[in-house]
């Protein structure tokens, strides 16, 4: 079995911006669990980097190509979400079913930096 490097980073709410790794552990050194959850909103690495190297977190709007296959559960589009499937035990895109991760992706933003990326 791969291991995988179990890493977070954070969005900062007071601040508006996203916290590295580092950081997070440096942060959250000493702070009691409320401080946390009220403060930062984490985001976890999923181990996949994009075609261009960039590593992948939840949180992240990504482009792609269609699908094709079945693969997906309503119309394909370009732009997705990397969200937690509970469900599935598993990353995936928003809207898509648990597989495709292995597709070459392009991280274009995030959900809290760039929100006006999911309009339209």
């Amino acid at each position: 079995m791969e291991k995988r490097e179990i890493r977070f980073r954070a969005w900062d709410t007071f601040n508006s911006k996203i916290i590295d790794w580092e950081l997070v552990k440096d942060c959250f050194r000493g702070l009691d669990w409320d401080t946390v959850v009220s403060d930062y909103l984490l985001m976890q690495y999923t181990g996949l980097k994009d075609k261009n190297g960039k590593e992948i977190y939840e949180g992240d709007i990504v482009k792609h190509d269609d699908f094709s296959g079945g693969a997906c559960l309503r119309q394909p589009q370009r732009d997705s979400v990397v969200g937690w499937s509970s469900k599935n035990a598993c990353f995936h895109l928003e809207g898509y079913q648990a597989y495709g991760m292995d597709k070459k992706f392009e991280v274009i933003g995030n959900i809290y930096s760039n929100p006006e990326l999911l309009k339209g």
